[in-house]
């Protein structure tokens, strides 16, 4: 399968001139066969996220695409989502903000560290004691969730996938493909927090 180059994004770049919300380019890592190739998304992010344009190119290939948006004087950003190989997304995350923060499509930024602290939805929650990235045990909800001290842990993100249910062939090598956006985002969060990261398959 070919992969976007960036003289093939080129009109993108121009197009992007007329956004003023910062700019997220996203990567997940998807299966194409036999082969794992980089998903590469443009998140506009405000209050509510807009996609603007995706392809398939190397990561290198996503960073220069970064560094070209900044020199056109558009504020932007690197980092992750949970999109498949031909799904929608829902979560997207920044891996090099100054500051972490998680996005949702449908509310915009979902959660933000500020000086050391969690915000979720603006509410400061902690102290955090670790980060679980985990699979129901029927395997339909995957998600990521802080471990509060003193508290019942706290889903911060999680997406139902019905088809475990559903479909007699889905296996244990699905579920790991699939599931891989909960472990990327529980690892960045853990790492921004200084806390340790933890894979959860629930009983």
């Amino acid at each position: 399968m070919g992969r976007v180059t960036i003289s093939r994004v080129a009109e993108v770049l121009d197009r992007l001139e007329e956004f003023d919300a910062p700019i997220l380019v996203a990567t997940s890592q998807v299966f194409f066969g036999e082969e794992l190739v980089p998903r590469v998304g443009l998140i506009a992010v405000s209050e509510r996220p807009g996609w603007l344009w995706e392809g398939f190119m190397a990561e290198e290939a996503a960073r220069r695409l970064r560094d070209r948006l900044r020199e056109k004087g558009v504020e932007s950003w690197l980092g992750g989502w949970d999109a498949m190989f031909a799904t929608g997304w829902e979560y997207a995350w920044t891996v090099d903000e100054p500051r972490f923060r998680l996005i949702q499509r449908a509310v915009g930024t979902l959660l933000e560290i500020v000086d050391g602290a969690i915000l979720l939805r603006g509410d400061r929650i902690g102290p955090i004691e670790a980060v679980e990235s985990y699979v129901s045990a029927d395997w339909v909800e995957r998600g990521v969730r802080l471990v509060v001290k003193g508290r019942a842990p706290f889903i911060v993100a999680s997406v139902d996938d019905q088809m475990p249910q559903i479909d007699p062939t889905y296996d244990w090598i699905a579920l790991d493909c699939e599931a891989g956006w909960a472990r990327a985002l529980g690892r960045t969060l853990a790492a921004e927090l200084g806390v340790p990261h933890r894979v959860s398959w629930d009983d």
